[in-house]
């Protein structure tokens, strides 16, 4: 829907009740949606008014949302497809606090029962980062289907909370629901992250069962998890066995092989998907790999393979700058290093600890002491507090500069007590 379009806001629905909506359950979150979405509008009649579409989640001066606050002095009344939509909205905008408002407003509604928008509730909450309320939502349901397992099980999935992901899981079979590609690949992810291979197998004979064992997103996700689990013999098996791969089936046997540092069989499925058209030499779809290949090759001292990850890397997050900060660190490398630290503050991310204490121990390498000092200073700005390591990186850098004598007034002026790290730096420089 473009913006600016009109959403009529009617009087009353004549639609008897939502159970003619009972065989959407069973299909897909998406083809779920978008059937509610399909609701004609001949079957609601007499709108009373209209609401622009980017104004649904606009404020009221007494705090409230103007659409829930038109609704409360009865200047419009709700439907079915409002709420939907309102949810919908703040799903994709990460608007928590307006959907709290929203999901109150719709328990005293009379469509409160109505399963399609509970699942969108739970939906919400999870894709906004809140599974506490994610969960509540679910058990406040009288009426569950596989959706609703689901959503819930996908949100705890994506929290990394895989223990939890598990169990309702195994809930939901239990109850004779029947999960779709969604929910084993949630499933499996989870099994995975707990390195737990036995339910892994166990998630896998369901998958046959209820055949998906064909199924690329369900294929994908057991080759991620078989190596997650380190059975990298089973990982290939069901890789050898697609008949098309995707990034995920790659993504999920390159990141088996670089846990385990096998830097030959990595260059080796790089190379495979070359031939296979996976991926284009100077195009970011190595993103995927991630930063466990990117640490890979800087353990391994290939500093030009580690950069080509690094600058293929689709999203970089805090860990991919401190891993190829870490690189250049160990190598010596103080002016990559240094540079490298400034274009990430250029990029908008924010430095932690463990940021500092690599370009520090950059600094350190390469003898940049008035440099090292900076930075170290700038941890406050950043609201930060040094810890001993910090100290220590210091002391050695003022030891490798010569300047031992203000490495010893620095160790007394230090607001915390010398550990033995300390004293151990001052007597190595």
């Amino acid at each position: 829907m473009k913006r600016g379009t009109r959403i009529p806001i009617f009087n009353r629905c004549t639609i008897s009740s939502f159970q003619n909506l009972k065989p959407l359950l069973s299909l897909s979150p998406r083809s779920y949606l978008s059937t509610l979405l399909s609701l004609q509008s001949e079957d609601l009649d007499q709108f009373s008014g209209v609401i622009q579409d980017n104004d649904l989640l606009k404020r009221a001066p007494n705090g409230n949302l103007l659409v829930l606050d038109h609704i409360d002095r009865g200047a419009m009344e709700p439907n079915a497809r409002l709420y939907v939509k309102l949810f919908k909205k703040c799903t994709y905008q990460g608007k928590m606090k307006e959907g709290k408002k929203i999901h109150t407003h719709f328990l005293a509604s009379r469509f409160q029962h109505y399963v399609v928008i509970r699942n969108m509730i739970i939906n919400m909450y999870a894709k906004c980062g809140d599974m506490e309320l994610a969960r509540r939502a679910f058990d406040e349901m009288t009426e569950r289907d596989m959706v609703s397992y689901t959503m819930l099980i996908t949100g705890y999935s994506q929290s990394n909370e895989f223990k939890e992901s598990l169990w309702l899981y195994l809930d939901m079979v239990t109850m004779g629901l029947q999960p779709n590609e969604f929910t084993f690949g949630s499933a499996l992810k989870s099994a995975g992250g707990m390195q737990n291979d036995a339910m892994g197998r166990g998630i896998h004979g369901t998958c046959v069962k209820c055949g998906y064992e064909e199924n690329l997103y369900v294929a994908s996700a057991l080759v991620a998890m078989y190596a997650r689990c380190n059975r990298m013999a089973e990982a290939e098996v069901i890789f050898d066995g697609l008949k098309s791969k995707n990034e995920v089936s790659w993504n999920g046997l390159i990141a088996g092989y670089a846990r385990k540092e096998d830097g030959h069989t990595v260059k080796q499925l790089f190379s495979e998907m070359k031939q296979g058209d996976m991926m284009k030499l100077g195009e970011p779809v190595i993103a995927f790999v991630g930063n466990t290949l990117l640490d890979m090759y800087g353990k391994a001292g290939s500093i030009k393979d580690a950069k080509k990850v690094f600058n293929r890397l689709v999203r970089k997050d805090i860990v991919s700058w401190n891993s190829m900060l870490t690189v250049y660190a160990h190598h010596g490398l103080g002016q990559e290093a240094v540079d490298l630290f400034e274009e990430m503050r250029a990029a908008g991310f924010q430095p932690n600890e463990i940021t500092f204490l690599c370009v520090l121990n950059a600094c350190s390498h390469a003898g940049f002491l008035d440099k090292g000092f900076y930075y170290f200073d700038m941890m406050r700005k950043y609201k930060l507090k040094p810890d001993i390591t910090h100290y220590v990186i210091i002391i050695d850098l003022l030891g490798r500069a010569g300047q031992l004598d203000r490495a010893e007034r620095f160790i007394r002026a230090m607001p915390i007590v010398p550990t033995a790290a300390v004293w151990k730096a001052l007597l190595g420089a």
